[in-house]
């Protein structure tokens, strides 16, 4: 089938006339490198135990509040009841025991109102999962699929291009229906092994750190079936932790962006050294220090002040300063 000759002319015009749609962000610097945009396939990748399903539902939270989006979750690996402690926690700002009865109705409405959950009591293929999300695509403006490894895999066809088939189909099923689909990823085992070189330097809000002898963020090769996965995607994110380092940059949640195919639309990949630092205190993330849920309406209002007592108890914790007490995405 040819294409007719006016096909997209209406991208071309909007390029030229600077009205392109631009991808959404939340808010804080985050938005200059990775945006929400409806109609691509993410990936994220990231080894294990540093937050990965934590940061990634943070981040579709801020979207959901500050857009009204809804989202649908695959999640095999977490309780249902847990993510949805996280939600409400991030919505509100607060641990679920500090909330009283009505402020824990208000955000627990939102949240049935703004995200569904895939049942996970069965197995699924890839396909049938596209097919849920087919079935139920006026439910959802996104998909997180997490992890994609959990799924039941189809036989008669060998991994490598079974894995290129339903890239690809993820890939259209984003077009078609004009949906927004992020997979998060698992490093392989030898992505495990590759060591920062002695003396190498990350970059953390303007302040150089030595990592030497740390495990590294994932390449975009280092995911469990390699480069496949960045070629058939729109974007392609990293998140990282030192989780041994001495400084407290070990509780920070790095964000390495690798692809952007479209940029005209927004975002661009990030500096090698200099990855997004995103801090998780009490119930959040703050990227530079700057903290997008917080919002002027009633539930946050009660969340500052709870936060401004904490801090007048103890005088030795700044605004973001992580504590071995606080609860962090292990």
């Amino acid at each position: 089938m040819i294409l007719n000759e006016t096909e997209d002319n209406n991208y071309l015009d909007q390029i030229r006339k600077g009205t392109l749609q631009q991808g959404l962000g939340i808010g804080c610097d985050l938005d200059n490198h990775y945006l929400f945009k409806s109609n691509e396939f993410d990936v994220f990748a990231g080894h294990a135990n540093v937050g990965k399903t934590d940061w990634v539902i943070w981040h579709r939270v801020a979207l959901s509040v500050k857009h009204s989006l809804s989202f649908l979750i695959f999640s095999s690996e977490n309780r249902i009841g847990g993510l949805k402690r996280k939600i409400i926690e991030y919505k509100t700002g607060r641990n679920l025991e500090d909330l009283n009865e009505e402020d824990f109705n208000e955000a627990n409405r939102w949240m049935n109102f703004k995200f569904k959950f895939v049942d996970t009591s069965r197995l699924y293929t890839a396909r049938e999962l596209i097919q849920v999300f087919v079935d139920n695509k006026d439910m959802f403006d996104g998909v997180v699929l997490d992890p994609y490894n959990s799924l039941k895999r189809e036989g008669g066809q060998n991994g490598h291009e079974y894995d290129y088939e339903i890239a690809s189909e993820f890939r259209l099923f984003c077009k078609n229906y004009n949906k927004n689909l992020m997979i998060v990823a698992h490093g392989v085992t030898e992505a495990l092994r590759k060591k920062h070189p002695q003396g190498d330097l990350v970059y953390i809000r303007n302040i150089a750190y030595d990592v030497g002898g740390h495990p590294i963020p994932l390449s975009a090769a280092d995911i469990e079936g390699g480069g496949k996965w960045v070629n058939r995607c729109d974007n392609f994110i990293v998140g990282h932790r030192y989780t041994q380092h001495e400084e407290k940059i070990w509780s920070s949640t790095l964000i390495h962006v690798r692809k952007i195919k479209e940029t005209e639309t927004g975002g661009r990949p990030t500096v090698l050294d200099k990855p997004i630092p995103c801090e998780k205190w009490h119930q959040t993330f703050s990227v530079n220090g700057k903290n997008p849920l917080q919002q002027p309406n009633e539930i946050h209002d009660k969340t500052n002040a709870i936060l401004e007592a904490r801090k007048k108890e103890d005088k030795e914790i700044d605004e973001w300063k992580i504590t071995p007490e606080d609860d962090l995405p292990f």
